[in-house]
């Protein structure tokens, strides 16, 4: 060992230790502890920024407050507004969202932690929760439809239908297993509130036809907490008749345009210029929907030419 040099350790930080400089206080920290981060957050070190950020915990979830809360705990959940129950901060499988869920009061493992009777909660692949009384939970092994947590049997076809689907109901109910008895059925109720239609009374599955006219898709609104009807993105919406087109089709446009959508207020708008090229047809300087007759003769169909990848007029066959 030369002269001068020491075995001894020593404290240090400067902005030179990378993973572990904090810039907003200047201090030094180890990674994935709570450090200089909120209740519920720990450090992680983010190789995008190549600095130190504070993010949710492994089984925490961030609010709109800018807090990290763990699921399947009461969480930042209104317990007032639950009776009989607990409000329980939990994620829906259905829409990959977070959400407060009002459950039966026996819901609550030993541990202190929330799940929804049959589903999987803390057991093992296979096995679903039932809860046997108050407070006392068992893992069992799941009969049928294992592969899922969300999907449940139903006796009369002997089949496995995803939770608040369409499954073998009639229009307007979903597939539901009841959390209190297990017993599956078809239902529709007002406090689904992700899958109610108010016009109708019904119950509708995301991302369906559901009661909307066509070139529609029935969705929940997180914004407004409503159900509504939206284009599909491949439509645009037609503001005077509220009805979706299909782009690039002749929609409600004059002969020789088509249907585009407005940058400005992404509504539909008709118009036709050569940088349309797909649709454009330069003898007459007007844009055609393809697979009609449009500027072709009598036979012929107006439609993409694969070997010079524009439009064309060819014979079918």
């Amino acid at each position: 060992m030369g002269r001068g040099q020491s075995t001894e350790g020593f404290c240090s930080c400067s902005p030179q230790l990378v993973m572990h400089y904090y810039r907003e206080d200047g201090h030094c920290y180890p990674l994935y502890e709570q450090g200089p981060c909120p209740k519920g957050h720990m450090l992680k070190f983010d190789y995008r920024t190549l600095e130190p950020v504070c993010e949710c915990r492994d089984g925490y979830m961030l609010e709109d407050d800018g807090a990290c809360y763990p699921l399947n705990t009461a969480g930042p959940c209104n317990q007032t507004s639950c009776h009989d129950g607990i409000n329980c901060y939990l994620r829906n499988l259905d829409t990959l969202k977070t959400e407060c869920k009002c459950l039966p009061g026996n819901v609550t493992t030993a541990d202190g932690h929330c799940f929804e009777p049959y589903s999987r909660g803390p057991c093992h692949l296979g096995d679903w929760l039932v809860f046997s009384q108050p407070g006392v939970a068992v893992c069992e092994p799941k009969t049928h439809c294992t592969r899922f947590d969300n999907w449940f049997y139903w006796t009369p076809d002997q089949r496995c239908y995803r939770q608040y689907s369409r499954g073998p109901c009639p229009a307007g109910q979903l597939f539901y297993l009841d959390l209190n008895t297990g017993i599956s059925g078809c239902h529709c109720r007002k406090e689904w509130t992700p899958y109610f239609w108010e016009e109708d009374g019904s119950c509708y599955e995301q991302h369906s036809v559901g009661p909307c006219p066509a070139g529609m898709y029935f969705s929940f609104n997180q914004t407004s907490g409503k159900t509504e009807c939206n284009c599909f993105t491949s439509h645009v919406l037609h503001e005077e008749s509220q009805t979706c087109y299909e782009r690039m089709t002749n929609g409600p446009c004059p002969e020789g345009q088509l249907v585009v959508e407005d940058a400005t207020t992404n509504r539909l708008t008709c118009s036709c210029h050569s940088g349309m090229t797909a649709h454009y047809w330069h003898a007459d300087g007007r844009c055609y929907q393809h697979f009609l007759q449009g500027p072709c003769p009598q036979g012929q169909t107006f439609r993409l030419d694969r070997a010079t990848g524009r439009p064309a007029c060819i014979t079918w066959g």
